[in-house]
């Protein structure tokens, strides 16, 4: 079964929210994904390192899930979770395997390969998801509805 990358990646995007990363990249490592945060903290400072599992991604998602209050509010388009999320539907909606994500504010640049098995590297403002990111919202809500 092929990774549902939105769900996956909000969830890494709610990881490093509560880190407070700004700048990082994401790697797709076989079974795991290694982020390395890339914030701007103080010179001398040694850039932080972790991975994740499926399996570290699903109980996250379920601590999520029972963190939530209301799951009918509207989400802050503007997150890093709900922008992961929307890159995550971006590469789903493409048939895409995530290869690596780097975001350095503003850009975020997603490498990955196609169905057809050929590499792409795409580089975006930020900001272009947004719009993308509340059409994906209306659209889950009509499915719920």
């Amino acid at each position: 079964m092929a990774p549902n990358y939105a769900q996956t990646l909000r969830v890494i995007g709610q990881a490093l929210e509560e880190r407070r990363f700004k700048d990082f990249d994401i790697k797709s490592e076989g079974k795991h994904y290694l982020i390395r945060d890339l914030t701007e903290t103080e010179p001398s400072s040694q850039p932080v390192e972790f991975r994740y599992t499926r399996e570290d991604i699903e109980r996250l998602e379920q601590e999520a899930q029972a963190r939530r209050r209301d799951p009918s509010r509207t989400p802050d388009f503007t997150s890093l979770s709900q922008l992961l999320r929307t890159v995550g539907d971006y590469l789903d909606a493409r048939d895409g395997r995530l290869l690596g994500i780097s975001r350095r504010s503003p850009l975020l640049t997603i490498e990955y390969e196609t169905g057809q098995r050929r590499r792409r590297e795409e580089e975006h403002l930020a900001s272009s998801f947004y719009d993308l990111s509340v059409r994906m919202y209306k659209q889950r809500k009509r499915r719920r509805a």
